[in-house]
């Protein structure tokens, strides 16, 4: 019976924990502002490549574009700012 208690209170020990530990996670606002820097960083670089090429055919493919059907797009962050590459 005694061990039987010590099952339940470790249950509900490690549930609590599971919980909280998945709210804080789920509430963290550091992934979202991280995610709208980036999709600012694709924006940019996209206007970038659409002036210097200056064309009005152009189709580019990045991590934003909805209809995407290859392609991927690397962002990272530097000391002194963002480099975005990709194939």
């Amino acid at each position: 019976m005694q061990e039987r208690k010590g099952g339940i209170v470790f249950a509900i020990v490690v549930g609590l924990l599971v919980a909280v530990w998945s709210y804080r996670w789920i509430t963290d606002p550091a992934p979202r502002e991280e995610r709208l820097l980036q999709e600012r960083v694709v924006l940019l670089a996209r206007s970038q490549v659409e002036s210097l090429v200056a064309t009005d055919g152009i189709e580019i493919v990045d991590p934003l574009e909805p209809n995407r059907r290859v392609g991927k797009a690397y962002i990272y962050p530097l000391e002194n700012g963002w480099e975005v590459s990709g194939f």
